[in-house]
């Protein structure tokens, strides 16, 4: 896309409907517009200011599109263009917005909410108790014997905090 905006490939073909997809992707991400199975990959804002796609590890998809975001903003503040133009009525959005956008979106992950850190370690309220395998394994600090696979818990267990 940054070759694109910047004028070093053509602006037409199948270059320029990426660089379409693309827009309308950011533009319903930053205003909201995506609904079910919209432009914007279906995803909603939650009441607390969360993108959200789906109940079942929605974090993946909200960091994807934080990094999208940033990304495009970056380009489009090398390729010089003021802004981005969203269409149906949309306006502009300039690149400090899709920045600010994708930073509210860490900070929400990272425990700028009402419930707490999402990142395990982070902050001063995060996930004690991680529900996958690798998670409930013994630190090879406080038991050096070996492990077969096996042994890590398939339900939710206590885990280790990580000091900061």
């Amino acid at each position: 896309m940054q070759f694109v905006l910047q004028g070093k490939l053509p602006a037409d073909g199948s270059h320029a409907e990426m660089k379409t997809s693309l827009e309308q992707f950011i533009c319903n991400l930053v205003q909201h517009s995506g609904g079910n199975g919209g432009g914007g990959g279906g995803a909603r804002l939650s009441p607390g200011g969360m993108l959200w796609w789906d109940s079942w590890n929605n974090m993946q998809y909200v960091t994807l599109a934080s990094l999208v975001l940033a990304v495009h903003a970056d380009h489009l503040t090398a390729a010089r263009s003021a802004s981005l133009q969203c269409g149906g009525g949309g306006g502009l959005l300039s690149p400090a917005q899709l920045t600010a956008f994708a930073r509210s979106q860490v900070d929400y992950i990272l425990g700028a909410n009402e419930t707490m850190s999402y990142m395990v370690g982070y902050g001063s309220r995060y996930p004690a108790d991680v529900h996958h395998r690798a998670a409930s394994l013994p630190s090879i600090k406080s038991s050096r014997r070996r492990s077969p696979a096996r042994v890590g818990s398939t339900t939710s267990t206590r885990a280790h905090r990580i000091p900061m």
